[in-house]
């Protein structure tokens, strides 16, 4: 148990010549890099020109198709409600519901017996 007394006692002028070393080349790092021009920040990017495609020209007898067969059926409200129109439910069933508590095998101890 001494020998823990001894690394304690060491430790704590050890980390704190450790943390005055640190901070005074921190202070240091700063004074110099106060002391220089900063570099003027370059907005411009040097990358060739973007070549632009002519748009397409939409035919008018091209149309978009009508859609065929019965409307689609809305969506359930509450939890069974998708969170976006066309994805499925944010929160999937989960497997089998509980079982009631008068259903549960009542386990009981047999601690101290035989």
């Amino acid at each position: 148990m001494g020998w823990v007394w001894i690394v304690a006692v060491a430790w704590i002028p050890l980390a704190f010549g450790v943390a005055l070393v640190l901070g005074r080349s921190v202070r240091l790092a700063d004074r110099k890099a106060a002391d220089t021009e900063a570099d003027a920040v370059n907005f411009v990017v040097d990358r060739p020109p973007l070549t632009i495609v002519p748009p397409k020209t939409v035919d008018s007898s091209s149309k978009a198709p009508e859609p065929s067969g019965p409307p689609l059926p809305t969506p359930p409200a509450g939890r069974g409600a998708p969170t976006i129109p066309g994805l499925p439910s944010a929160r999937p069933p989960v497997g089998r519901p509980p079982v009631p508590a008068s259903a549960r095998p009542r386990f009981t101890r047999r601690s101290g017996l035989g």
